[in-house]
Order: structure tokens, then C-alpha cells, then sequence
């Protein structure tokens, strides 16, 4: 039940970080570029979700960890063509902060334990 906590705890920091980015785009004078890595902390959650999905359905994490990172690879290019090759770095330090986030969350689940 651990995994459990950790993705939504994660997912939900990630979600309020996007919200926070967004906001201090606006307050800063570039609500693009706030969108931009929000979008990215967005993208950064669902990695998460999708392998505690994929666990739910007893798929073995071995068979599928490649796929998916191909998949959430070519998700995250896709997008930073779509807002453009220069705001594309913001879009990975969302992706970036979100797996931190996630690491964070999973180590201090262990400690917790």
C-alpha cells in the first residue's frame, strides 16, 4: 500500500507545483514559460501513474520499464516541439523537478517505514 501513497502524494505535489509555476509565471510577466514547466511537472506525474497501472495489471515492471520510457520520451520531444525549441528546457526542468519529487516522496516513505 506504500506505492499507493507515494504516487498520489507525488502526483499531487506535482499537480500544486504546476499551479504554483503557473501562478509565478503570471506574478513574474511570463505565463508561458510558468505553463511551460507546469506542463512539464504534468508530465513528470504521470510516469508514476502509468507504472503503478501497469502493476496493477500484472504486467511485470521488467517486460515494460523500456517501452514506457520510450513512450514518455517521445511524449516529452513531442511536446517541447509543440512549445517551441526555446522554451523546451523549461519544459524539462518540469519533467526533471517531477521525478525528484517522486524520489523525495519514495525515500521518505522508506524512512518512514
Amino acid at each position: 500500500m506504500e506505492t499507493v501513497r507515494v504516487v498520489r502524494t507525488s502526483s499531487l505535489v506535482c499537480l500544486g507545483g504546476a499551479v504554483l509555476c503557473f501562478l509565478a509565471g503570471l506574478t513574474l510577466g511570463s505565463p508561458a514559460g510558468g505553463a511551460v514547466v507546469g506542463l512539464g511537472l504534468v508530465l513528470g506525474a504521470v510516469n508514476p501513474l502509468v507504472v503503478q497501472l501497469l502493476l496493477r495489471l500484472g504486467l511485470p515492471a521488467s517486460s515494460t520499464n523500456m517501452t514506457r520510457l520510450g513512450v514518455f520520451s517521445a511524449v516529452v520531444v513531442a511536446a517541447g516541439f509543440a512549445v517551441g525549441v526555446s522554451r523546451a528546457w523549461l519544459l524539462i526542468i518540469g519533467v526533471a523537478a517531477a521525478q525528484m519529487v517522486t524520489a523525495v516522496t519514495a525515500a521518505v516513505e522508506m524512512i518512514r517505514r
